[in-house]
């Protein structure tokens, strides 16, 4: 059998690899960067990004900005030789800061940057992948050289252990070894020849499949005259990688932008916590084109076409990709409006075989919007108003503060014109501090009344200094939850907290009249730990089900959404957590302090129980007697009180009285502004 294998001399293995490749189909490792640089797919869409990005620029550039507003109306000038009746075209346009505009065309620019580096660094990646490819598919050709000369290497040491065979110089088996790593050998170039196939077939991907089918390299490898340590390596990337330049490129676009919002409110009011929006800090301008009804006539135009001429002749338009060479370029249009005579020059229609522009049937000028509405202050004089809104989750009272003291801030300062000042005119101030002080007041004076009562009918001191200590303990628990949480401490939220004083109490109360009474009926000192803890175990499931009880009937205004659930579902959380709160001190903290406070004796009965028992006794045992005429009672007070739901009238939020007077004036729907503010004025 394996004398009949066929031998191949060393000439016959290179020919398994080797292709007709012609003298233009062999690149050298420069040819093929130069050509993937020209023909990856990739290259071309960043390229591409970097053009839209030029783009942005020109757009940023524009001026005015792309949102115009455009109106149309008829009017009656009764000035001039030209008086009659006018049409008229408003385009209006907010006038920016140069600051604004600065720091939008300086990220536009710093975007066209961070493109060019994501470019240069895909570049990089795209040079480091073709050597990585080229010095691959070097490594294989070489690898399958070394496989040929080792097939005629072994092809000589067979036909040497044949004849030491047949000359019975060698054993039998010398001429199987020899067969066998003649056959490894064959497969190790078979492998070789795969990887050629292979690591060709990857570099060709990377010019887009572009490269002739029997393409070969010539090269060599080399080594570098210079070493670098892992610390050059590293600071060498972080200083020149595109990757790291594109980075701080988007971080200076980003920086950009910031300033440009920033830009937009006004210097030195921007405060944390709080969006304000000044009404008439941007003065717009408009670009007025008066129409003379006359002329249309005479050019036989509409007002429509006019109107659509403009509006139309204000917009950028998207064409179409130019190739050229080994790029493609977008064609864009920019037709944005710039300048007044911008506007005049548009073209309206063609007259004769003359073509009509806006300036030729109207009067283009600049000037200022019409104005819709004005604010009075004391009847002096006309005056701007700004309103300071606080954003979610802000404080107040902090707000406020931080306002006021930046006001003064800006009065002080040179940053408003001569003889202009800041003048709070409507501050809330007094009422948020009358609602916290409101509700501060409940929950004293509920905190108070809840120890007075606990001793009146307790009539037992260390009983109701249980009790007591328990309520600042839970409210205490109270806060940090809803710290933790994020609820914040406002008028729904504390309010909640007031109407949970007494079911925070209530299971406390439940414990420590149980404890007082066993302690009271067995009273033996050295007994005192185990009747605390039979006497809390014995009441403490049905108190923990009447804490869950009461918990639950709140959870649908927890789930309340919209406008009542930011204002309700503070509430109910709030009171759920104070529940939580006295359940977890009346299991863990009750107990020690019954321990450490309450002591046995007889159990004294306060007289003001004493006095509610003489009606109560009678009226109960009646009572039990009778449960067909109680329940029907109960049934006919149930019935009537939802009957007479209807009749009690119904309101989102009740009336607050905020301490201060408003006067509305109610004035035609036709009155002009003119008219508006004398009648201001005389207030």
């Amino acid at each position: 059998m394996f004398s009949q294998i066929k031998r191949l001399p060393l000439l016959a293995a290179l020919m398994l690899y080797a292709v007709s490749a012609s003298a233009e189909d062999r690149y050298t490792l420069d040819d093929l960067i130069k050509m993937a640089v020209e023909k990856n797919p990739s290259v071309a869409i960043f390229r591409a990004n970097v053009e839209a990005r030029k783009g942005v620029v020109v757009s940023s550039r524009a001026y005015p900005n792309p949102e115009l507003g455009i109106e149309a109306g008829r009017g009656r000038s009764l000035d001039g030789p030209d008086s009659g009746g006018e049409y008229s075209i408003s385009i209006g346009q907010p006038i920016e800061r140069p600051a604004k505009r600065h720091f939008r065309e300086k990220a536009a620019e710093t975007g066209v940057l961070s493109s060019e580096k994501e470019k240069e660094g895909y570049l990089l990646l795209l040079r480091s992948d073709v050597k990585k490819g080229f010095y691959r598919l070097l490594y294989d050709k070489r690898a399958v050289k070394a496989a040929g000369e080792n097939i005629g290497i072994m092809d000589g040491l067979l036909k040497t252990a044949e004849v030491r065979v047949k000359a019975g110089e060698a054993p039998e088996f010398e001429l199987v070894k020899a067969r066998v790593e003649k056959l490894r050998v064959d497969k190790e170039l078979k492998r070789a020849e795969s990887r050629v196939i292979t690591s060709k077939a990857a570099l060709n991907v990377l010019f887009g499949n572009t490269l002739p089918e029997n393409f070969d390299i010539e090269g060599d490898f080399f080594m570098p005259e210079k070493r670098f340590d892992l610390q050059s390596l590293l600071a060498n990337a972080v200083e020149k990688h595109p990757r790291m330049l594109k980075a701080r490129r988007e971080a200076e676009a980003k920086g950009y932008t910031l300033k440009m919002e920033e830009a937009s409110v006004f210097p030195g009011i921007t405060l944390k916590g709080f969006a304000g929006r000044e009404l008439g800090r941007e003065w717009y301008g408009i670009g007025q084109v008066l129409i003379y009804p006359d002329r249309l006539r005479k050019y036989d135009l509409s007002l429509k076409e006019v109107f659509d001429a403009v509006a139309s002749n204000n917009a950028n338009a998207g064409g179409n990709i130019i190739e050229h060479a080994s790029e493609q370029y977008i064609v864009r249009g920019v037709g944005l409006i710039k300048s007044i005579q911008d506007i005049g020059d548009i073209v309206v229609k063609e007259h004769g075989g003359t073509p009509v522009f806006v300036k030729d049937v109207a009067d283009v000028k600049f000037g200022p919007d019409t104005r819709q509405g004005a604010v009075v202050k004391d009847g002096k004089g006309e005056a701007v108003a700004g309103i300071v809104m606080m954003i979610k989750g802000g404080n107040s009272k902090e707000i406020v503060a931080g306002v006021k003291a930046r006001v003064d801030e800006i009065n002080r300062s040179n940053i408003l014109p001569e003889g202009l000042k800041i003048k709070p005119f409507y501050d809330r101030t007094d009422l948020v501090e009358k609602c916290i002080e409101t509700v501060t007041k409940a929950l004293e004076e509920g905190a108070i009344l809840v120890v007075v009562i606990l001793y009146l009918f307790l009539r037992n001191f260390r009983g109701a200094l249980v009790v007591a200590l328990t309520l600042p303990l839970a409210v205490l628990s109270t806060f940090i939850i809803m710290w933790k949480t994020g609820l914040s401490a406002n008028l729904m939220s504390l309010g909640g907290l007031a109407i949970s004083l007494g079911m925070v109490v209530d299971a406390a109360i439940i414990q420590v009249e149980n404890v007082q009474r066993h302690l009271s009926e067995r009273g033996a000192e050295e007994h005192r730990l185990p009747v605390i803890l039979e006497s809390i175990l014995e009441v403490r499931k049905p108190s923990l089900f009447g804490e869950l009880i009461i918990a639950i009937t709140f959870i649908p205004i927890m789930t309340l959404q919209g406008m009542e659930g930011k204002m309700f579902a503070p509430l109910a959380f709030t009171v759920v957590i104070a529940l939580f709160s006295s359940l977890i001190l009346s299991i863990f903290v009750i107990p020690v302090l019954c321990s450490f406070i309450m002591k046995g004796g007889e159990e004294k009965e306060s007289p003001i129980i004493h006095w509610l028992k003489i009606p109560y006794i009678p009226v109960l045992i009646w009572a039990i007697g009778r449960p067909k005429v109680i329940t029907a009672i109960a049934a006919g007070l149930l019935a009537g009180s939802l009957a007479l739901f209807p009749f009690l009238g119904t309101e989102f939020i009740p009336t607050l009285d905020e301490g201060s007077l408003t006067t509305q004036v109610i004035r035609l729907p036709s009155i002009n502004l003119t008219e508006s503010v004398e009648i201001e004025k005389k207030m």
